[in-house]
């Protein structure tokens, strides 16, 4: 499923509304990037529209990409990432996971976290905040 929908992007990706590049000067890791990245996919998430954060451009494409956004070529800048941001195509929700007690460890692999979340954190459907797929 991850494939195919990585697929699609590419098939797709002039067709994107909205493309976000993360910089970082000197440091392709993104750490310095990532958190107000992440935030950015969160608030959109919130007010449903999809993203997906790719770093195949800055590694395959790194020089051609820069040229063609006009970075400065001689001040260290990196792309870090990409994110594509658009509405939904498929189904659209809340993403189902696992209890967090059975994906987190305390202290050393397997221990029990010492926490139980029954449910999700946020409210699910239109009516309660989450905005309704388009």
């Amino acid at each position: 499923r991850v494939v195919k929908s990585a697929q699609h992007l590419a098939d797709h990706f002039e067709d994107v509304p909205l493309l976000m590049f993360g910089f970082a000067q000197g440091d392709r890791s993104g750490g310095s990037i990532f958190p107000a990245v992440w935030s950015a996919q969160l608030a959109a998430r919130a007010d449903g529209v999809g993203s997906a954060l790719t770093s195949v451009l800055g590694g395959y494409h790194g020089p051609e990409t820069l040229e063609i956004l006009g970075v400065p070529p001689d001040e260290g800048w990196v792309m870090a990432c990409c994110v594509s941001f658009g509405y939904p195509a498929g189904r659209w929700g809340v993403a189902a996971r696992r209890p967090a007690h059975e994906v987190a460890y305390r202290n050393r692999w397997g221990a029990d976290p010492g926490l139980r979340i029954p449910a999700p954190l946020w409210p699910q459907g239109p009516d309660q905040g989450q905005a309704a797929s388009r």
